[in-house]
């Protein structure tokens, strides 16, 4: 893959004629371009329809899985299944509890690099080296590929930069084994051009600067938004013999116990019976704990975005209803919920309790002391409240001119 992708180097347009008006500016690098905003091949979707175990090892076994089929599509020269297969892996590493291991995320992202680089998509190749190299810093043939990326796109700098910079990696000298002269040709085109000269060091630091304050900017963009989308509530619908009914709930309180007791609120007379909802494979799935109601709200919201992007929307109106049926069956086979989950709903309907009834004693307390207030108000206002006024004194009036 080295020797392949330093002549795929070679065909690119040469960047040695490139005059300060012609070289890109270092601003527009692509290194700078939010990460989570990746391009994902057309095939992505492809992740969808894969029955995930529900164990993290078992996520784990399937990603390896997916990385193997992604490496021998590209062997055979199958740039866009290759990416499938890295992107469906990523998937299923990121659904694990702690978002896998970060080292085998960063080798996934490298490989989609070359895949990229293939394709002479440069932009993308840079991104997902990038990415590959912040998970793991000793990547070496991550930032060979952003190397060579960044030098086809003239970004001679930066590509400079990484060609130094591999001298410290583990395995990197061994990338730069024969390439000594194209690296030292390289840095003279690089002075030639005045890029290192104190007033472009200087704008590089700025542009860095800037390209950092920006993904700053995109990171703090991106947890408002999924801030926003938490506390959207969230809807699901209950189906009982064409009957609909809807749950709404907050995105914390999404789980079995809580389904299966609005269930039998809203359905009293429908127990016992089971929850089941269908997966992207059309096949029906009997709900037993929080998982699986996830899994079904995140199928209604990937649902909702591919109809959405169909109809060229960027955003959702509101966030989609999962549909789950109520299916009658023996009290025997009737599913109870997770003691965590059970205990969990105890806390929240004990906590609920406690607050309505604080709320009912503040409400008669106020319904007491209002009729006192009002009583009390319209005395101290009543005119026969008031203090009199003391009579005038009794002084006789004069007698009339002529009498004595």
């Amino acid at each position: 893959m080295t020797g392949r992708n330093s002549q795929l180097c070679r065909r690119l347009p040469p960047t040695s004629d490139l005059s300060p008006h012609r070289r890109p500016p270092l601003h527009n690098h692509p290194q700078g371009v939010r990460l989570s905003k990746m391009g994902r091949s057309k095939g992505a979707a492809a992740a969808g329809s894969v029955n995930v175990p529900a164990d993290d090892a078992g996520k784990t076994a399937l990603a390896a899985q997916f990385q193997k089929d992604g490496g021998a599509a590209f062997h055979k020269r199958q740039w866009v299944q290759a990416l499938s297969a890295y992107d469906t892996a990523l998937s299923l590493l990121g659904a694990t509890a702690n978002g896998g291991d970060a080292s085998a995320r960063a080798v996934l992202h490298s490989n989609r690099a070359a895949c990229f680089h293939k394709q002479l998509k440069l932009t993308e190749t840079i991104r997902e080296a990038s990415e590959a190299l912040r998970l793991d810093p000793s990547m070496a043939k991550a930032q060979y590929r952003r190397a060579q990326a960044s030098e086809a796109a003239g970004y001679l700098q930066l590509a400079l930069n990484d060609y130094k910079g591999l001298a410290d990696l583990p395995g990197g000298p061994a990338l730069l084994n024969g390439k000594e002269r194209h690296v030292a040709d390289l840095e003279t085109r690089v002075k030639a051009d005045g890029a290192l000269s104190g007033l472009a060091a200087r704008q590089v630091n700025e542009q860095r600067a800037e390209l950092d304050r920006q993904r700053e900017r995109e990171r703090q963009e991106q947890a408002a938004q999924q801030q926003q989308q938490r506390a959207l509530p969230q809807e699901v619908k209950l189906v009982h013999k064409g009957d609909v009914r809807v749950w709404r709930f907050a995105a914390g309180e999404a789980t079995f116990a809580a389904l299966l007791d609005t269930a039998r609120t809203k359905f009293p007379g429908a127990w016992p019976f089971k929850l089941t909802s269908v997966d992207a494979n059309g096949e029906t799935i009997t709900h037993t704990c929080r998982d699986d109601l996830s899994a079904a709200l995140a199928l209604a919201r990937k649902q909702a975005v591919d109809a959405a992007r169909a109809k060229n929307l960027d955003t959702l109106p509101s966030l989609p209803a999962a549909r789950v049926e109520l299916v009658s069956c023996p009290e025997a086979d009737a599913p109870t919920p997770p003691e965590d989950e059970a205990r969990s709903l105890d806390h929240v309907k004990q906590f609920r309790k406690a607050v309505s009834e604080a709320q009912a004693s503040r409400s008669s307390s106020l319904s007491l002391l209002f009729p006192l207030f009002y009583l009390s108000l319209c005395l101290l206002c009543s005119p026969r409240t008031l203090p009199r006024r003391p009579p005038l004194l009794n002084i006789p009036s004069p007698p009339p001119a002529g009498q004595h």
